[in-house]
């Protein structure tokens, strides 16, 4: 039996998770991965003989550009799959199509998705099919156990990057929204979409809508941004302190602008970064931070913009979902987010980051406790320093203008 027999002789059940993530990938790469291989999983379930589901995993943000997003299909964002194949694979045209789409989209990664969600609503409607959208899906909650993670998606990569003290501040509004969610519960819920799909389409063969599942948490159990930080950096970071760490872990919120994150780059991290290279230096050692910030900093801008903003989701089909459920599945797939405590998640989310990211053992916890009041002790007695220098400036420069008045 040939790879492709069985395939279509023996599953009855999809999940098209694969996707490429990057957030601005060449345009032509995402489409061709989110897309392209999108309309290859659906010419294959088509030849299935007992299709019973098909889940296509996207994301709650491809249609980021929209201030509130429902359980639908957009079909009018002015573009169409077929088109855009043709000009992203021009290369007349990529380059002009894709600052089109950026004057929309946050990045190429949201058009990709929001592109695969129409090709699936033009072309897949005959088939078992259904869409599920989670927001940021970071560490698990439980399952296999509490923090467990191997991805710097979302957050992560910034949460990780303060707590080492090497990011100090950050582009958002602290009282906004951060949707996340925990994996192990998104993968129940993803399980549990595909039953809901089956179900629906015993009862209704040939529909005019196909199935959207947002799984947000910001419509039952939200969290700010200033909230989500205070917990793994003022509370938990200072609780389990990263020997890595190289300064005290502080953080600044800032405007979302292009003007002041240049500012502050320069400010708390390009300035501070060359110094401490100098001193690198000067120990005729490698110095790596201002190349590092350069990197880090590509990512940081356009990340934030990305996922930190405040977005209104509806997730009624994944209510409904759940309340379809009896007691039995409701405790196999544990996907009410709900009943997350965030407080206590974000304990095991940034356990699982020093545990599972970092790679951090835990028998150095006592001396990385000394490490981080030694480096407090050095950032309080560098802010007194520079306090003092600057009243100091303050001071003479008044003086000598009160001599210039009285003479």
């Amino acid at each position: 039996m040939s790879d492709h027999h069985e395939l279509i002789s023996t599953i009855n059940v999809v999940f098209h998770v694969a996707g490429n993530v990057h957030l601005f990938e060449d345009i032509k790469v995402a489409y061709d991965n989110n897309v392209g291989v999108t309309k290859q999983v659906i010419k294959l379930c088509k030849q299935m003989y007992n299709l019973k589901a098909l889940v296509y995993v996207s994301t709650a943000y491809s249609n980021s550009y929209l201030p509130s997003i429902d359980e639908t299909v957009y079909d009018d964002v002015g573009f169409d799959h077929r088109k855009v194949e043709l000009l992203v694979n021009s290369p007349e045209t990529k380059e002009k199509f894709t600052k089109r789409v950026l004057e929309k989209w946050s990045n190429t990664y949201e058009f990709s998705k929001a592109m695969a969600e129409l090709l699936i609503d033009d072309t897949a409607k005959d088939l078992p099919v259904g869409i599920f959208r989670p927001s940021i899906v970071l560490s698990t909650h439980k399952d296999p156990l509490p923090g467990w993670t191997d991805s710097f998606g979302g957050p992560t990569l910034f949460i990780i990057n303060i707590a080492l003290g090497f990011s100090r501040y950050i582009c958002c509004d602290l009282a906004d929204n951060l949707d996340i969610v925990p994996g192990d519960m998104a993968v129940a819920a993803l399980i549990a979409s595909a039953w809901d799909v089956h179900r629906n389409y015993q009862h209704i063969p040939i529909r005019k809508t196909i199935p959207i599942y947002n799984y947000v948490s910001t419509p039952d159990n939200p969290i700010t941004c200033g909230e989500f930080t205070r917990l793994n950096i003022n509370v938990y970071g200072e609780f389990y302190p990263l020997s890595k760490c190289f300064w005290m872990p502080t953080i600044t919120s800032v405007p979302q602008t292009k003007v002041t994150n240049f500012f502050f780059s320069i400010a708390y991290h390009y300035i501070p970064g060359f110094f401490m290279d100098v001193f690198s230096l000067l120990c005729f050692k490698k110095p790596t931070l201002v190349s590092n910030y350069r990197r880090f900093h590509k990512l940081k801008y356009h990340g934030e913009c990305s996922y930190i903003r405040d977005w209104t989701f509806k997730n009624t089909n994944v209510k409904k979902l759940w309340d379809c459920l009896n007691e039995t599945d409701k405790t196999i797939f544990p996907f009410d987010i709900a009943t997350v405590h965030w407080t206590h998640y974000c304990h095991s989310y940034f356990r699982g980051l020093r545990s599972y990211f970092v790679k951090e053992p835990w028998d150095n916890l006592p001396s990385a406790r000394v490490k981080a009041l030694r480096l407090k002790f050095a950032h309080h007695a560098v802010l007194a320093l520079l306090y003092f220098v600057g009243v100091s400036t303050v001071w003479k420069l008044l003086s000598a203008c009160l001599v210039e008045l009285r003479k």
